[in-house]
């Protein structure tokens, strides 16, 4: 599995964030399963 860059993992860590006019927590589903990703989907 590839590393995910340092941005993406900083996204998941704060609670929420500005996306296309909408601030929400950044969850996308294509990284539920990841690795890195996945204590964030808890």
């Amino acid at each position: 599995m590839f590393d995910l860059h340092p941005s993406v993992l900083e996204r998941l860590e704060v609670e929420i964030v500005p996306q296309l006019g909408e601030v929400k927590p950044y969850r996308p589903k294509q990284l539920k399963e990841h690795p890195q990703a996945k204590k964030y989907f808890t």
